[in-house]
């Protein structure tokens, strides 16, 4: 038998297709709404027929290719994956280097961004900088420029602070990210910014490419309308998938605070955990530490191969059996700057719901590793004699792992013990 290695993995598949099936119909929906009204907003055809007029190039602009950008922006806001393409292809269109689009200025780098990828270059600086640099682009754009007007680097600093404040010389020395342009507008009672980056090399950006970028704000604006729109209905069918193969969920933010809960998740609420001050936490002290260690794996989860298992809080409650909570990230969420959930914890039901195998067994009923390998083989339904054989211990050694189990586990029968086990074995990762 495999460790335990997360509550939820073995329904990833039947919650994949139930959410799958949510969103597609409601995204081909939203796509055909925006293509049309593409088509029929006459300001956007008059802005973008401008470029023509120029012979399709103004001076680093590609105005061939400006004009279908707006398109893809709508497709982007139905399927989030195609942001660093997009973005890539802005960078190109504007005859820049690179190209950003994010929120949340004001907190880490890597939540709230999407980017083409000589970004990521700039993404890796600021990071290895720490937490003492601060980067006073957005705060200058807007307090200076209104929603919806592009403006540069020139625009928001004097020379001086071009060439002395820490991240503006980091950009342009380190980097080598020397010219910036962009602008911000609103979406959702956030300002999202749009940027697009040049080489030190290269000229900067020059007023008909800031008014490229000013024709673009309107469509982006629209799209990541709507791409939070998406993100909720998204949010809204993991829940849902969970509900239906009888896993209570719990949807938290990137602070680690709920977001939304399904019924089954409201339902073991208040015994064994609860909302305190918009935080989850449980009502023991020890299981709260532990409770803790499980959001925050899934708000930061761990590189590939580095650790075996993700952590499992067992919850303790008076009058039952207990509550297994494990978390994982909302997949594809950390970087999408539309995802609000960016990490789930799944609650199992020892009474009631599916769960584990031995690990977990080991955790919710505070087995031994020989009491758990012989209830688990009891789930399985193997009698005394073949449970022996296999374990290579002795018939009165299982009989008397047997009897510590059944008393841990509050049952009284070898049947019961088995439909528990069976129960909480259902869904295991396989």
């Amino acid at each position: 038998m495999r460790p335990y290695q997360t509550v939820g993995a073995a329904h990833d598949e039947v919650a994949s297709a139930l959410l799958n099936a949510l969103t597609q119909e409601a995204a081909s929906c939203l796509l055909l709404k925006l293509r049309i009204e593409l088509i029929a907003d006459q300001w956007a055809d008059n802005v973008f027929g401008l470029i023509p007029v120029f012979g399709g190039h103004v001076r680093g602009v590609k105005g061939d290719r400006l004009g279908g950008l707006a398109q893809r922006f709508y497709e982007v806001a139905v399927q989030p994956t195609l942001w660093r393409e997009v973005l890539a292809e802005t960078a190109d269109a504007l005859g820049a280097d690179g190209a950003a689009v994010f929120s949340d200025p004001f907190t880490l780098p890597s939540v709230g961004l999407h980017c083409s990828e000589r970004v990521d270059e700039l993404l890796d600086w600021v990071q290895r900088q720490g937490a003492a640099l601060h980067n006073p682009r957005p705060e200058r754009a807007l307090a200076r420029a209104r929603p919806g007007q592009a403006v540069t680097e020139s625009d928001l600093f004097t020379d001086w602070e071009l060439r002395n404040l820490p991240f503006n010389v980091g950009m342009a020395d380190d980097v080598g990210l020397r010219w910036d342009a962009g602008g911000s507008f609103d979406v959702a009672g956030q300002p999202v910014f749009l940027t697009v980056q040049r080489e030190g090399h290269r000229e900067r950006f020059q007023r008909a490419e800031l008014e490229a970028l000013e024709a673009l704000f309107p469509h982006v604006r629209r799209a990541a309308f709507v791409a939070v729109q998406m993100a909720q209905l998204r949010a809204l069918g993991m829940l849902d998938a969970y509900t239906s193969v009888g896993c209570g969920a719990i949807l938290l933010d990137y602070l680690g605070r709920p977001l939304k809960l399904n019924a089954l998740a409201e339902a073991l609420c208040g015994e064994a955990l609860r909302i305190e001050r918009g935080y989850l936490v449980a009502t023991d002290q020890a299981a709260n530490r532990e409770l803790q260690r499980v959001i925050g794996a899934a708000l930061a989860p761990a590189p590939l191969g580095k650790h075996d298992e993700l952590p499992v809080a067992a919850l303790p409650r008076p009058g039952g059996r207990g509550i297994l909570a494990q978390g994982m990230p909302v997949a594809g969420a950390l970087r999408d700057i539309f995802q609000e959930a960016k990490a789930i914890v799944l609650l199992t039901d020892a009474d009631a719901g599916p769960g584990s195998d031995e690990m977990a067994l080991r955790e919710l009923f505070k087995l031994t590793p020989a009491e758990a390998r012989v209830a688990s083989a009891i789930g399985l339904g193997h009698d005394l004699p073949e449970i022996a054989t296999r374990l290579s211990i002795s018939i009165g050694t299982a009989r008397a792992h047997l009897k510590s189990v059944m008393a841990k586990t509050d049952t009284h029968r070898q049947a019961e013990l088995a439909v528990l086990v069976a129960r909480l074995g259902r869904y295991r990762h396989r």
